[in-house]
C-alpha cells in the first residue's frame, strides 16, 4: 500500500508543473552553483519525465527560460550562454556508508545561436537520483526556489524541505561549508554565519513556504555545529495560473528578524580575530562597541580588507580602521544601496504586474475572437443546413475567378474530385483558406452575420479590439 501511494504521488508530481523530485544525496551533495545556474538546473529537472528509464536531450529556449525565471532584459542570451559554459565544469560529489557519487551536473550542450535555444543533457550517472525514484527522495516546489536571490538560500530551502518531516536537524560547520564548496571562501565563522546562514534565513523568511531558526553548538568557545529548526510560513492562496505569473504571487511575509548580536565576549573575540594583525587591541574593540553597532564595525573591517586585497597602501591600518568604524559613511552607503535595491524590487514588481495585466488582456481578446469565430461558423453551418444546394453555387463562383480557383482546386484535392455536400462542409469547417473565402461570400449575402458582429462589437470595444470582417 505504501509503495502504491508513493508511486501515485510521483505520478502526480510528474504532471505538476510546479514540483520536481530530487534524490536526497543530490540535496546533500558537495557542489557550488551560481543563482542562474541553480535555476537552470531546476528548469531542466522540471522538464524531466521521472518515470522514464533514461535521460533524453532537453531543449531549452532562452525565451522560455526567461519566462520561467521572470528575468527581463536582452542580455540574458549572452549571460545564459556563459553560465551554461561554466556549468559544464561543475561537479557534484556525495559519499555515505552506502554509495559514493562523483559526476558532472550536465554532460554537455549545443547552442543554436540564431534560433536562441540550447540542447542539454544530464549525465547517466545521475539516473539513480533523478529517475524512477522509489525511496530517499524529496519533492520540491520550484516556486519557492525561483523567488530567492542567493544560491545559499536555494540550497537551504532544499535541505529544509528534505528535513521538514523531522522538524529539526544539525550540521557541523565544516560539513555545511563542504556541501556548499566554500571552505576557502569563508574561513572566519562570523563571515560564514552572516553572509551565508543569516542571509539565507532572511531570504527564506520573506519568500519561501519554509524557513529556519538556528542555535549555535560550541566546543569551548568555538562554534562547531548549528542546530536548525524548520518553520512554516503562511502562504496566500495561490491561484492556478501560468507558472511565470505564479512565481510572483505573494506570500504572507514573516517579519525579517535582523540578527541581534549583543556585545558579549564571544563577539569581541570574533572581531578581535579579524583585526589582530592590524595591531588592534581588545580595549579598542570595547570602545567601538560602546559607540557603534557590530554591523557598522563589520562593514569597516570588510572595507579595509577589500582595499588591502587591491594592494592599496595604508600607512596606519589601525588608525584608518578606527576612523572608518566611527564614520557613518559606510552605513549610509549601505542604507542607500538597500534603498535602491528596494526601489528596484518595487519597479520589478510593477513591471511583472503590468506584464500580467497585459497578458490577461490579451487572453480576453483571444477568447473573444475565438467566441466570435465560433458564432459565425455555427451560423454558416446553419445556413448550409437550410440551403443544402448552396454549396454548388459557391463552388461554381470560386471556380470562376483566379483567387477562388486556388481554393477550389484545394477542395477538389481534399475530396479526390468526389464533390458532395458532406465533403464541402467538412473541408469548410477545417478552417483553412477555403473557409476564409467561403465565409466572405456568406457574410456578403446573409444579413445574420451583421447581427452577430453587432453583439460582439461592444465587448470588443471595451477591450480596445477591432473586429475584422
Amino acid at each position: 500500500m505504501k509503495i502504491e501511494k508513493r508511486e501515485q504521488a510521483l505520478d502526480s508530481v510528474t504532471k505538476d508543473p510546479y514540483r520536481i523530485v530530487k534524490g536526497n544525496p543530490l540535496i546533500e551533495a558537495r557542489f557550488e552553483l551560481t543563482p542562474t545556474q541553480t535555476k537552470l538546473f531546476i528548469y531542466m529537472l522540471s522538464l524531466l519525465d521521472i518515470s522514464k528509464e533514461s535521460f533524453v536531450p532537453l531543449t531549452i529556449t532562452v525565451k522560455d527560460f526567461q519566462k520561467f525565471t521572470g528575468v527581463e532584459g536582452g542580455s540574458l542570451y549572452s549571460h545564459l550562454q556563459q553560465e551554461v559554459k561554466k556549468m559544464i565544469d561543475k561537479k557534484v560529489y556525495y559519499k555515505d556508508d552506502r554509495i559514493e557519487l562523483d559526476s558532472h551536473l550536465i554532460s554537455g550542450y549545443v547552442y543554436f545561436k540564431k534560433e536562441g535555444y540550447f540542447v542539454l543533457e544530464f549525465p547517466n550517472l545521475l539516473k539513480p537520483f533523478l529517475l524512477q525514484l522509489k525511496e530517499n527522495f524529496t519533492v520540491l516546489d520550484i516556486r519557492n526556489i525561483l523567488r530567492l536571490d542567493s544560491a545559499y538560500a536555494m540550497r537551504f530551502y532544499e535541505i529544509c524541505k528534505e528535513k521538514e518531516r523531522l522538524g529539526a536537524f544539525e550540521f557541523e560547520i565544516d560539513k555545511l561549508k563542504q556541501m556548499f564548496n566554500i571552505e576557502n571562501k569563508y574561513k572566519n565563522y562570523f563571515d560564514f554565519k552572516m553572509k551565508v546562514v543569516v542571509q539565507a534565513q532572511n531570504e527564506l523568511m520573506k519568500n519561501s513556504e519554509l524557513y529556519f531558526e538556528f542555535t549555535e553548538i560550541k566546543q569551548g568557545k568555538k562554534v562547531v555545529k548549528l542546530r536548525f529548526v524548520v518553520k512554516k510560513n503562511k502562504l496566500e492562496e495561490l491561484e492556478e495560473i501560468p507558472l511565470v505569473e505564479q512565481i510572483s504571487a505573494t506570500f504572507k511575509e514573516a517579519p525579517i528578524i535582523e540578527p541581534l548580536i549583543e556585545a558579549t565576549p564571544d563577539v569581541n573575540e570574533i572581531l578581535l580575530a579579524q583585526v589582530k594583525e592590524y595591531s588592534i587591541a581588545a580595549q579598542t574593540i570595547d570602545s567601538w562597541l560602546a559607540e557603534v553597532s557590530v554591523e557598522q564595525i563589520q562593514l569597516a573591517i570588510d572595507y579595509v580588507k577589500q582595499e588591502l586585497q587591491t594592494n592599496k597602501k595604508i600607512k596606519n591600518i589601525g588608525g584608518y580602521l578606527t576612523k572608518l568604524v566611527k564614520s557613518p559613511d559606510l552605513m549610509d552607503a549601505k542604507k542607500e544601496k538597500e534603498k535602491q535595491q528596494a526601489q528596484k524590487l518595487k519597479q520589478d514588481a510593477e513591471k511583472r504586474q503590468a506584464a500580467k495585466n497585459q497578458q490577461s488582456l490579451q487572453q480576453h481578446k483571444d477568447q473573444l475572437m475565438h467566441e466570435y469565430t465560433l458564432a459565425k461558423k455555427a451560423f454558416a453551418n446553419q445556413i448550409f443546413g437550410q440551403h443544402p444546394d448552396l454549396y454548388m453555387a459557391i463552388l461554381e463562383r470560386l471556380s470562376g475567378n483566379l483567387l477562388g480557383s486556388m481554393q477550389y482546386e484545394s477542395y477538389l484535392l481534399f475530396c479526390q474530385n468526389q464533390v458532395s455536400f458532406a465533403s464541402f462542409v467538412d473541408f469548410f469547417n477545417q478552417g483553412t483558406g477555403f473557409y476564409g473565402i467561403v465565409m466572405n461570400i456568406l457574410e456578403a449575402e446573409f444579413a445574420g452575420f451583421a447581427e452577430i458582429r453587432k453583439i460582439f462589437t461592444q465587448k470588443a470595444q471595451a477591450l480596445g479590439l477591432t473586429l475584422g470582417y
